[in-house]
């Protein structure tokens, strides 16, 4: 039996998902826009998190979790070069 993410994306399509992803993201950006202007609480800002972690885990499946893999160590990477030129 497959999973939940191959299960969503096998019932509502791969391009839905997408556009569902598109749609997560939005709301996460809001959430942190109006959490910087003490508009919403911490609370939203995790809620909206969880929406787009689940549909980046959707989206790995969809593009390759190798890929994403392989891109996501090369970024860490990145990001420990970047911390230690502080």
């Amino acid at each position: 039996m497959s999973g939940i993410y191959e299960q969503a994306i096998e019932k509502f399509g791969i391009e839905s998902q997408m556009k569902k992803t598109v749609e997560e993201l939005t709301e996460l950006s809001l959430a942190i826009q109006h959490y910087s202007q003490e508009k919403s609480s911490s609370n939203n800002i995790c809620e909206e998190l969880a929406d787009v972690w689940i549909m980046g885990q959707q989206m790995a499946k969809i593009f390759g979790e190798d890929r994403v893999e392989e891109w996501k160590l090369k970024k860490i990477e990145r990001l420990k070069r970047l911390v230690a030129e502080l």
